[in-house]
């Protein structure tokens, strides 16, 4: 069988392009890469961030569709699923005219439409006869050997978040928690370390820190960092998509500050004013993540990688000064710098905007001052 998997246009990286792949070469499948050959094509990861995205992905896809053969069956999943099925009662009525549109286009060309994480179901609609999972959970992690010396185990455990971040495209999509399964995560970590040598445990989600809400009703990750740190072959854990929102509220600095193996923590600072902060509904103050982080991270060598954002609406040279200083104190091994980018559905769309000339401008300031500050950062 011969599978045209799309590009990655996804915009993020928790359900990516690579987990399919995988789960496809472990069923057999053998990739192409020309759609003209392919008796499967799969859009694994198509965005729907803002308008401009979802027209991108539908030029894209129609791009390929031209391309394909009569008889070759067409997949589509990523977060436009979400879209095109839960038109929220909180877009307006041409926004809404326009995700109808996009779906009767998408109904025509597309032969089986998947929403995000149902991994499971699209290997049994491609492999119907005998599908091979990859363990249980169905969906969410990916084993990739990406050192000689060592194996990283990608394990996506969640999905969703319900902070609701003014800036957030989750707040017209459907943000719902989706936590693996407790006792297959365990299984995958058991292993992980039963493979002996050097291991790498890498946790990823929308926002880790609320693992095990939707499920047990109750933070889960502090539970599942212990059981690492009793495994001998793992020797470093990193965290990616860590809120520190949650984090706070369930006092994780004392977890992380027990462990011998957290060697990373990931996410979204966003700003250090705390004027900023309130505008993006972050849910914690400057001092607060001083705090937290010195708690956490005193006496250990934990890589922070965090984002801030340039030109969100209202930033003054003053909120710039105060990221700095905030980005100084926490000394992070490397920040991505995020523009502000506007959207009809985010709260923040409210607020007076910034000109794209003064977006760059402010991006440009925070370029200068870290560099400055030799704080090493990407774009």
């Amino acid at each position: 069988m011969k599978v045209f998997l799309g590009d990655n246009l996804a915009c993020d990286a928790d359900y990516s392009h690579a987990l399919i792949e995988d789960a496809l070469l472990f069923n057999g499948a053998e990739i192409v890469k020309n759609p003209e050959e392919a008796d499967i094509i799969i859009f694994p990861a198509i965005c729907a961030s803002a308008i401009s995205s979802i027209e991108y992905a539908i030029n894209y896809i129609g791009s390929i569709i031209d391309r394909k053969k009569p008889s070759a069956k067409t997949y589509l999943t990523g977060c436009i699923t979400r879209c095109i099925e839960n038109i929220h009662g909180n877009l307006d009525d041409k926004t809404r005219e326009y995700f109808g549109v996009v779906k009767e286009w998408l109904d025509e060309y597309i032969d089986f439409i998947f929403p995000e994480l149902e991994l499971t179901k699209l290997l049994s609609y491609i492999f119907p006869e005998n599908p091979k999972y990859l363990g249980k959970p169905t969906f969410g992690y990916t084993y990739k050997d990406n050192y000689p010396d060592c194996t990283v185990t990608h394990i996506y455990i969640s999905k969703g978040c319900r902070n609701n971040c003014a800036f957030c495209k989750f707040n017209f999509q459907d943000a719902s928690l989706m936590s693996v399964d407790i006792v297959g995560l365990k299984q995958i970590i058991d292993v992980a370390d039963e493979k002996g040598g050097t291991q790498i445990i890498s946790l990823t989600g929308s926002n880790i820190t609320e693992y095990g809400l939707d499920t047990f009703g109750e933070y889960k990750l502090a539970e599942i960092i212990r059981y690492i740190e009793a495994k001998k072959n793992i020797v470093e854990l990193r965290l990616n998509g860590f809120a520190l929102k949650d984090a706070i509220k369930q006092g994780l600095a004392e977890t992380i500050q027990s462990s011998t193996k957290v060697e990373l923590i990931g996410g979204g600072l966003e700003s250090g004013s705390d004027r900023l902060l309130l505008l993006m509904k972050k849910g914690y103050t400057a001092k607060q993540v001083i705090n937290f982080l010195s708690s956490a991270t005193s006496g250990k060598e934990i890589r922070l990688v965090f984002s801030i954002i340039a030109g969100f609406p209202t930033e003054t040279a003053e909120d710039i000064k105060r990221t700095i200083d905030l980005l100084n104190l926490i000394n992070p091994a490397n920040i991505q710098l995020v523009k502000y980018h506007d959207s009809p559905f985010i709260p923040s769309h409210k607020l007076p905007q910034f000109s794209q000339g003064t977006i760059d401008e402010h991006a440009n300031e925070y370029i200068k001052q870290l560099t400055l500050s030799n704080i090493p950062y990407e774009e």
